[in-house]
């Protein structure tokens, strides 16, 4: 795997990690693809992020 997020809960919020926190968790993703160790827990974003990174194409979120 390539991409693996992990869900983070602080104060009642939901997080995604993008890369490991050294304790345990299985997240990572490629360099430079997610500037902060903790996103939002938004797959909408998370989709466009990975498609801008990858350069594909196809859906536009705009219509959404």
């Amino acid at each position: 795997m390539t991409i693996t997020l992990h869900t983070y809960v602080e104060s009642g919020k939901y997080y995604f990690r993008t890369h490991s926190s050294g304790e345990g968790d299985i997240s990572k993703s490629p360099l430079g693809m997610f500037k902060q160790d903790l996103i939002d827990n938004d797959l909408k974003a998370v989709d466009k992020t990975i498609r801008e990174y990858y350069g594909f194409g196809g859906i536009d979120h705009a219509k959404d």
